[in-house]
């Protein structure tokens, strides 16, 4: 047995976790919703005993009874291999020192509210990731812990594959434009250029959607650096007058004097690049959408506008995810437009729209960007 254990092995026996279960009557009986909801729910002893268990855990574990788990440990009703290596059980071994749930619950035992994510190899060679939150209670002056389970294995599946899809399509994506300026110089120039054009806006469409995942998991990265409003909205009309969005119709530049700012340069022009295709997809052959740039106090605001009108029932769910105007499997655009410019950039997002006017999107960003 190892000299210093990470959690004490005291246990109450059986009978003195029944003893708490019946004290606890009272208590649970205001907890009743727990049994509604679709996480495990577990209240632990302060010798981190199962005391009670919503229904959710006997669906899981198929039990017959909540009470043939009352007295055991979460890691032990999980199978974790690592609760079954020491007779001390769950929660004592050198393992559960980098354990999400044990930290959890010696988190709440000291009187703090934790979440953490847990990853539980089980004695059957099954792997489980799941998020956990421990929260402090106490009762008739003894320590609890209502310990909540939610089961994150398929999300964190998804997200490891997606990191490998982006990372291996980019490779491919990457080659192709390798390849295309390569045979540049042999070629025909206007296949050459259609085929630079393409691999171009295909590596941007995948990192488009790489950003936005990582964004909506909170894991993008952002570089703050000095950029000169003129030059960003010129790089932007740029690109997208080459756009076949953009083909029969007109991109105008509207700026007052030129002045600098911080911000991420690579997420900026994401967002005005995504306001400007959506003004051209809305926007009817001959017709001109225009980018205009000012600065209002210590605020740099971009502005993007088209004649065309939202409907008032569109214009109630233009940011929400998988909305568009545009028919289904679309909706991406307006949602990252708001998602990157006030989540990450620090800005504010928004557009105004009236018959006669058309719409006009707008972000507004402060002088400075914090990293």
């Amino acid at each position: 047995m190892p000299e210093k254990m990470f959690g004490p092995d005291i246990r109450l026996s059986q009978a003195e976790i029944f003893q708490q279960n019946i004290s606890l009557a009272a208590f649970t009986e205001k907890f009743s919703l727990l049994n509604a909801v679709n996480d495990i729910v577990l209240i632990l002893n302060q010798y981190r005993q199962i005391i009670f268990a919503n229904d959710l855990l006997t669906k899981y574990l198929n039990l017959k009874d909540r009470s043939e788990v009352y007295g055991f440990r979460p890691g032990e009703i999980l199978r974790c291999e690592h609760a079954f290596e020491l007779p001390t059980g769950c929660g004592t071994s050198k393992f559960c020192t980098e354990c999400g749930a044990a930290k959890a619950i010696k988190s709440s035992l000291n009187g703090e509210q934790s979440v953490e994510e847990c990853r539980i190899s089980t004695v059957e060679h099954e792997s489980l990731d799941l998020r956990v939150s421990a929260v402090p209670v106490e009762f008739e002056n003894e320590r609890y812990t209502i310990f909540t389970l939610q089961d994150i294995s398929d999300e964190k599946r998804r997200l490891m594959l997606e990191r490998i899809f982006f990372h291996d399509i980019l490779n491919t994506a990457g080659g192709i434009k390798g390849i295309t300026d390569i045979i540049g110089s042999d070629g025909d120039e206007s296949m050459h250029q259609l085929l630079s054009q393409l691999s171009d806006r295909l590596i941007d469409e995948i990192k488009a959607q790489q950003e936005l995942t990582l964004a909506e998991h909170g894991q993008l990265q952002i570089l703050s650096e000095m950029l000169s409003a003129d030059n960003i909205i010129d790089k932007i009309a740029g690109t997208y007058e080459r756009h076949p969005l953009c083909e029969k119709k007109n991109i105008l530049v509207c700026t007052e004097s030129d002045y600098l700012f911080s911000s991420d340069k690579r997420l900026l022009q994401r967002v005005l690049g995504n306001m400007v295709k959506n003004a051209l997809e809305a926007t009817p052959v001959g017709g001109d959408v225009r980018i205009t740039t000012r600065r209002v106090g210590q605020y740099t605001v971009f502005l993007v506008h088209n004649d065309t009108y939202i409907d008032e029932a569109s214009q109630l769910k233009i940011f929400q995810r998988s909305f568009s105007t545009k028919g289904v499997n679309r909706g991406l655009g307006t949602y990252s437009i708001k998602l990157l410019a006030e989540n990450f950039l620090g800005g504010r997002a928004g557009f105004v729209s009236s018959k006669g006017r058309g719409t006009t999107f707008y972000v507004i960003f402060p002088e400075n960007l914090k990293n």
